[in-house]
């Protein structure tokens, strides 16, 4: 292995490292990355989902004013780069019962009301089961999680910017102002953890109190239910084409893996049979683990106590809509010598006294 010199090493590569690393090369400075392909991460079984609503009390997401208007231009950018469509925007519509429909309706005289479209009571709806009504709204989508890493990551490859390898604690030293990976094979004068659930076994991060989740994700086949929106009940149900589409999810805390489960599977196919008058036939179950803080706020910037360690990560199933703001958040930090960072993001807020 060569010897190399770099301003930044991320460690990882998964949606918020892939992000990070556009936006570096964007802003002009020299960047690797390093991630251990071979091992399972959230964004690789990612459902994918931009959603700007809450649906236990209707309301605005955690940072829809900030974030969701500059979605378009974040992945944009990246499209235009690739020549390729990564990001697909698709209006929802919630099934909804009589208190909900209530709810719905007062809605639309608040900020995000804008969102809020077309509510129709005792509706019916292809496929869907009956309910007291449904409420369409807009501003939802998915970026298409898995081709992104793939074809981002090949391009990186073939750049040099990306090394497949493992990252341990032990092959990471600090010399003269710089940070050294395998006893100087890379030296860096950043060093910023975008590990995903990864981050558990971090020993710069254990101050952080993580609660990483299970997510399980199933892909089925239905013809007869329609395609011409995101369906949500207790479930999502993205369409993915041809009469196939993704449904999820599931939040578990107690097994910590990303190996689908019998368990997962089950509790996924009842909620499906409960929301749909269709047939099914499941063609794909999938698993990973979610990286997450308890108030559910993105994880960034500059660890206190440390010289150049950063974070970015803790954005849990909404990491598509977190992640390109939260790295052009970190990259400004850098360049303009500021703190533009939210406090309500920053790693410094679990290391308060």
């Amino acid at each position: 292995m060569t010897k190399e010199k770099t301003e930044v090493l991320i460690v990882g590569y998964g949606l918020a490292g892939s992000l990070l690393a556009h936006r570096l090369e964007e802003a002009g400075m020299d960047f690797r990355v390093v991630s251990d392909s071979t091992q399972p991460g959230a964004s690789e079984v990612a459902g994918g989902l931009i959603n700007p609503l809450m649906f236990r009390k209707l309301r605005a997401a955690r940072g829809v004013a900030q974030v969701w208007p500059l979605l378009n231009e974040a992945y944009g950018r990246l499209e235009a780069l690739y020549r390729l469509q990564f990001l697909h925007w698709k209006d929802s519509v919630k099934l909804l019962n009589e208190q909900e429909l209530l709810e719905w309706e007062r809605g639309r005289s608040k900020d995000f009301g804008v969102f809020l479209g077309e509510l129709k009571a005792d509706g019916k709806l292809p496929g869907l089961r009956s309910s007291a009504g449904w409420g369409r709204y807009s501003g939802s989508g998915y970026l298409d999680v898995a081709p992104w890493l793939e074809v981002s990551g090949a391009r990186l490859r073939s750049k040099n910017w990306l090394i497949d390898a493992k990252v341990e604690p032990q092959d990471l030293s600090r010399k003269n102002n710089n940070w050294l990976w395998k006893g100087g094979h890379l030296k860096a004068r950043k060093i910023v953890f975008c590990e995903g659930a990864a981050v558990r076994s971090n020993p710069w991060l254990q101050g952080v109190p993580w609660t990483p989740n299970k997510g399980e994700l199933l892909e089925f086949v239905a013809p007869g239910l329609a395609e011409d929106f995101i369906w949500r009940d207790e479930l999502f149900v993205l369409p993915l084409g041809e009469n196939r589409f993704r449904a999820g999810a599931t939040y578990k805390r107690e097994t910590l893996d990303a190996v689908p489960s019998v368990t997962g599977r089950q509790w996924l196919e009842e909620r499906l049979r409960t929301m749909l008058t269709v047939g099914f036939e499941v063609v794909e179950h999938r698993a990973g683990v979610r990286p997450a803080v308890r108030d559910r706020m993105p994880v960034v910037g500059a660890l206190p106590g440390q010289e150049e360690v950063y974070v970015l990560n803790g954005m849990g199933s909404r990491g598509v809509f977190w992640a390109p703001y939260c790295a052009d958040l970190l990259v400004r930090s850098w360049n303009k010598g500021e703190i533009c960072i939210p406090k309500s993001m920053q790693v410094q807020r679990f290391f308060r006294g």
